[in-house]
């Protein structure tokens, strides 16, 4: 069988990823950037219960070395889940991980190094 698809996939650098997980985490939910290789950012999430025992389970998705001069520590992470990791016991845990794709976009401010969201552009009224 072959199936059709045609969908627009996110791509990010791996410091806008930092970024966003800061953004999105809470004192609940937290998100985290586990490990990077060469091809593969895995990121972590965390709901602990009401003991604070933690039971991450990490999301793991493709990436490639970013083709900017100097920002070889920087890969481009495409947000498309190639695996989702220790969820034995949730079977729906990969759920948890579309927070990272609904975040709006963060730009980061050189002269403070904070991130923030892109101002929202109001329609103008028609008189």
């Amino acid at each position: 069988m072959e199936t059709q698809q045609d969908n627009n996939v996110r791509m990010v650098a791996l410091a806008n990823l930092k970024a966003m997980c800061e953004h999105i985490s809470g004192v609940c939910h937290r998100y985290w950037i586990e490990e990077v290789t060469e091809h593969t950012v895995k990121v972590g999430y965390s709901n602990p219960d009401e003991y604070a025992n933690e039971d991450p389970t990490y999301a793991v998705y493709p990436c490639y070395p970013s083709t900017w001069t100097d920002d070889e520590e920087n890969p481009r992470v495409i947000l498309d889940m190639l695996d989702c990791e220790h969820d034995e016991d949730n079977p729906e845990a990969w759920q948890a991980f579309d927070a990272i794709i609904d975040c709006p976009p963060l730009y980061r401010n050189p002269a403070d190094d904070t991130w923030t969201e892109a101002p929202v552009r109001k329609p103008q009224q028609s008189k």
